[in-house]
């Protein structure tokens, strides 16, 4: 079935543009042959060879993958090729180090007879003969989701133009009209769903170092198409998530806070900072930036820090997407100095806790060395050599509260160290970030005892404008009319519980999603858990059609083996003080294990005290990896956490996209609620409008303290930029619009075919 793309560039104008900015316009290709013949071309050229006949069928037949991870991979690898004549080569189809080698080209209207049908292919940008770009700009005011929605099936499913072809290998769609112009990377069909259960669409707007976006295409073309640009895009800023066989796009802040650190870097300028707010994606950024760092030969080495106590499951994860040699299970200081010994290329970007960096840094000097007037000492020769040489520190997500202490460690041992911390904690001075005024006096005198001028930031406003963080609802509840002289004071665990699963369903959306019980210590939970677990039994024996809401309980110690065990056992603190209701070590021992058989009872697993990080990382990746299809599930329901109850802890290791919901019994400060409420508004589609908060300790002032951090405003004004309207307010709305809506058919003497009344 043939397959016809609408025409967009009929007047030239976006081929004359690209080739002002460097690309060769090929008219002369316009069909499959001619794109193969180009391709082989170009490949013979760059790799210095020449080819047969028939290897060049079977190159093609080896290497143009049906799977756009696959293809993704192929284009940014040497690949291994045997002639006829069994000699191996490697060979690549574009020079990702020196760019200027390759050949840049424009094709339009580009006739793919492809292997189940022929379509037109719009523009297309090649790099080396290999279609990279494909731009589709549409009449004036089209939609972005339609435009994607037709590119996605053009490239795609039966009749597709792109079936065992070049075009491939096409990493970037750019879309829209020329005055409104969007990009999304390419990914395979299971990447993206347009239906009632349809994923988060991974499409953004360009924009520039202040985050304002550049929607016109002859502008977007001049700072991203030109050939240098483009290559520096698709070969530094996307990424292959190995584990979801995804091809990722960084997002322009993403982009512009990588491109500074290197830039600093080059100009070996000091430290610096990107303040990025909570929920933005400052992992992957500062990651992504390490990875890059890795790969300057002018750096020694590259230590990558995490701003945690471990590197817990799911968060080792995440970093493991990008990393083709996975991380080490333990990390432990002997295996950081390890790694600061080893000359080896794997080792030249080091992954660390703050913690066991520290541990590390201690242990390479002599213990009393802040006393000794001739500055530090090593005991390891083997590191001593660094300390002349240039090594860079990349702080993930980094708190203020620790950070100036690791500093001073650094510096006195590496003097010629450069420190780059991500961080979204208010504490490093980010006043005026919020107003697009991060870079005023004020915010420069705050931050210029910490690392000098700012690099980048993003502020919430600005990403909650993008789409990639939404609003927040918060529910300061109070069930009955229980009147409580202290404000904060806790609720009875058997009113919490009821309330929960009272509210719980309208909430996420009939369990669609899933919910973050935070409580203050690791007995609360407990007792949060049997008092949810009882009165479930009650409703369910009194409703045989009630259907339970899958329960789980996470310890704050995340250590493996006996010692773990005993920590968390021993561990029942807020604020470092022990409850009025404290279990012995044994009771809390046995409601544990309690809580951990029902859990293994009920989903099949096999978890036990003594190995406590693995029943907690089972149950964090169970709550991110949750799918719809998992609210079709039987009454059993298998496989789903509808609630996990975090005891104690910052709620670290719960990013997930199908998380709405924290339901919040225990008083935290202002910074820690904003870690807290960034769990639950990460976007996924049009189901989830905005993330839930129901305070059950009622912190008013808290809140608002902590709204006003995030947003860097007044509350006043921080609680219109970040909450959600409330339901009269939205219900409001809808009825001006629907009067004006009757209004303007009545002044056009028209009917309404369907009445809307409020």
């Amino acid at each position: 079935m043939a397959t016809t793309a609408p025409e967009t560039d009929h007047d030239g104008s976006i081929v004359s543009k690209l080739s002002a900015l460097g690309f060769d316009h090929r008219p002369d290709l316009r069909d499959r042959g001619a794109l193969e013949a180009n391709f082989r071309e170009k490949f013979e050229a760059l790799n210095r060879l020449a080819l047969t006949d028939g290897e060049f069928r079977r190159l093609l037949r080896e290497n143009v993958s049906p799977d756009a991870y696959e293809a993704s991979r192929t284009l940014r690898s040497w690949n291994a090729f045997v002639r006829a004549d069994g000699t191996p080569l490697d060979c690549v189809f574009v020079n990702f180090r020196d760019w200027s080698r390759n050949a840049y080209e424009i094709v339009d209207q580009l006739s793919v007879d492809s292997d189940d049908g022929t379509g037109r292919g719009g523009v297309m940008l090649l790099i080396n003969g290999v279609p990279v770009v494909r731009i589709e700009l549409g009449p004036r005011g089209t939609s972005p989701r339609s435009a994607m929605e037709r590119v996605v099936s053009l490239r795609s499913g039966p009749g597709a133009e792109y079936a065992g072809t070049l075009p491939r290998f096409i990493q970037l769609f750019v879309i829209g009209d020329r005055e409104n112009v969007w990009h999304f990377a390419n990914n395979d069909d299971r990447h993206f769903a347009f239906g009632a259960d349809e994923r988060f669409l991974p499409i953004c707007r360009f924009a520039d170092e202040d985050n304002r976006k550049i929607a016109r295409f002859d502008d977007i073309a001049e700072r991203f198409l030109a050939p240098r640009a483009l290559g520096r895009m698709i070969g530094r800023h996307m990424n292959l998530a190995a584990a979801e066989r995804k091809l990722l796009m960084m997002r322009p802040h993403q982009i512009h806070a990588v491109e500074a650190i290197a830039d600093r870097i080059d100009r070996n300028g000091g430290d610096g900072c990107i303040w990025h707010a909570p929920g933005t994606g400052k992992t992957l950024a500062s990651f992504h930036a390490s990875r890059l760092v890795g790969t300057d030969e002018r750096i020694r080495k590259c230590v990558f820090v995490v701003d945690r106590d471990g590197l817990d499951g799911l968060y080792r994860e995440e970093l493991d997407l990008f990393q083709e040699n996975r991380l080490d299970e333990k990390v432990d200081a002997e295996t950081l100095l390890g790694r600061f010994r080893s000359d080896e290329r794997e080792d030249k970007v080091v992954v660390a806790t703050g913690r066991e960096l520290e541990i590390a840094l201690a242990g390479i000097g002599c213990p009393d060395r802040f006393a000794m007037a001739g500055g530090p000492k090593f005991h390891d020769p083997q590191v001593e050599r660094l300390r002349d040489e240039r090594m860079v520190f990349i702080f993930d997500d980094c708190r203020r509260s620790w950070f100036d202490e690791i500093r001073a460690s650094i510096k006195e041992f590496f003097p010629n160290s450069q420190l780059f911390v991500f961080t979204g904690d208010s504490n490093f001075g980010h006043d005026g970030i919020a107003d697009r005024n991060w870079g005023d006096a004020a915010a420069q005198r705050n931050s210029s005892d910490n690392l000098g001028n700012w690099l980048h930031a993003y502020s919430f406003a600005q990403a909650m404008e993008d789409g990639n963080i939404l609003r927040l609802h918060v529910d300061r509840c109070r069930p009955g009319a229980v009147a409580f002289v202290d404000a904060c004071r806790a609720l009875p665990k058997r009113t919490i519980a009821r309330t929960i699963l009272d509210k719980h369903d309208a909430l996420s959306g009939n369990r669609r999603f899933n919910a973050l019980l935070a409580a203050a210590s690791l007995d609360d939970a407990l007792e949060c858990y049997d008092a949810l677990k009882e009165l479930q039994a009650e409703r369910r024996a009194s409703d045989p059609d009630f259907v339970p809401l899958g329960i789980a309980v996470v310890f704050s110690s995340l250590t493996e083996g006996d010692e773990g065990a005993r920590r968390t056992l021993d561990e029942n603190v807020q604020g470092r003080k022990r409850t009025e209701k404290a279990r012995d070590p044994e009771g809390r021992k046995v409601a544990i294990e309690a809580a951990i058989a029902d859990y293994n009872r009920r989903l099949g697993a096999d978890h036990d005290i003594e190995n406590l990080d693995l029943y907690c990382r089972d149950v964090q990746r169970r709550m991110r990896d949750r799918r719809y299809t998992d609210r079709d599930l039987p009454d059993d329901y298998r496989e789903r956490i509808d609630i996990a109850i975090v005891a104690d802890k910052s709620l670290a290791g719960f990013d997930s996209r199908f998380l709405n919901t924290l339901y919040l019994d225990n008083n935290l400060d202002p910074l820690d609620l904003i870690r807290a409420f960034s769990r639950t508004n990460r976007p996924l589609n049009a189901t989830k409008p905005c993330g839930h908060v129901v305070d059950f300790r009622d912190q008013r002032d808290g809140i608002d303290a902590a709204l006003s951090l995030l947003a860097g405003v007044p509350p006043d004004r921080a609680r219109e930029i970040v909450l959600a309207d409330e339901a009269e307010v939205v219900i409001d709305k809808f009825r001006q619009a629907a009067h004006g809506l009757d209004a303007f058919m009545a002044s056009r003497a028209l009917t309404a075919m369907l009445m809307i009344t409020c």
